[in-house]
């Protein structure tokens, strides 16, 4: 789905075509990362915002489709930040509440990403230091969505989410080197010192 639904040349219906037989064949489940990518599709790579939502609001009427988890709210939430549309993040940051869905680090940067393009910085700040420290030797557990679906249910909605410090180097050209740091954690700390 992903490989019609995202690389060039989209092909739309050919990516809706494999959904079709994924819900007809009785041997494979239909998981979030499924309609994830039906989502994203529509919303990211199509830029088509009423279709990615409406895939997003007929889950319940989806044939198989499991309820929506954390895959399919980051790509809800990618799809209202690529299209500016903040006013709805709070509708959908509640119906993941609602759905006892865990919000994930990528949401969390997702939404810090958001409220920053467009301008909101007091948001993207609040939802900034909303985020803990992992304990000491812990790399940031809970964090990411779960590969199954019963592995989801077994995080609490409010356990915290933890900031994810991850930064690396790599090369360019004469052999020079970068150090990457997440978008996040640049922006603070440029704020911080007033940069």
């Amino acid at each position: 789905m992903d490989a019609y639904g995202s690389i060039e040349p989209i092909q739309l219906d050919q990516m809706e075509a494999v959904f079709e037989e994924l819900q007809k064949d009785k041997r494979v489940q239909v998981a979030g990362t499924h309609i994830a990518s039906l989502i994203n599709a529509y919303g990211c790579v199509a830029r088509d915002f009423d279709k990615a939502i409406s895939v997003f609001d007929s889950i319940g009427q989806t044939p198989g489709a499991p309820p929506p988890d954390a895959v399919v709210f980051e790509a809800v939430i990618n799809v209202l930040v690529a299209h500016k549309r903040t006013d709805l993040l709070p509708v959908y940051v509640s119906k993941m509440v609602e759905a006892g869905v865990h919000m994930t680090a990528y949401i969390a940067n997702f939404l810090i990403k958001g409220y920053a393009n467009v301008g909101d910085m007091g948001q993207a700040r609040e939802i900034f230091e909303s985020l803990s420290n992992p304990p000491s030797g812990v790399a940031a557990p809970n964090n990411h969505a779960p590969h199954t679906p019963e592995e989801g249910q077994s995080v609490p909605v409010m356990e915290p989410v933890y900031r994810e410090v991850r930064f690396f180097f790599f090369r360019v050209g004469w052999g020079c080197e970068f150090l990457c740091l997440p978008f996040s954690l640049l922006f603070f700390f440029s704020l911080r010192h007033g940069k």
